[in-house]
């Protein structure tokens, strides 16, 4: 009984790990955790969305390859979004937190 009670507990973990992202972004000027359900499993936890913050953002274009990756990764596994063009970015950009 305990075994099977070990397992549950253990799949239990796995699916947390697999289904349940944040990210971080600042709004009136503290750091917010936010959690949220990702569309797709993977082990990552914290992503990173550029565009988390109060303020004015930087036009697509001008991210770096980098930050523009993490963009990619966030809309994925956020969003739902795996089209990578300038237009699925900016869509998913606007999405509210």
């Amino acid at each position: 009984m305990k075994i099977l009670l070990a397992i549950c507990v253990l799949l239990a973990i796995i699916g947390s790990v697999l289904f349940i992202g944040y990210t971080q972004a600042y709004v009136d000027d503290e750091l917010k955790t936010r959690f949220f359900r990702k569309k797709h499993a993977t082990f990552q936890l914290e992503f990173r969305n550029p565009y988390a913050h109060e303020g004015e953002d930087v036009p697509l274009p001008l991210l770096d390859a980098k930050e523009k990756r993490d963009l990619i990764e966030y809309c994925k596994y956020r969003w739902g979004i795996e089209d990578a063009s300038d237009t699925s970015l900016q869509r998913c950009g606007s999405q509210p937190m």
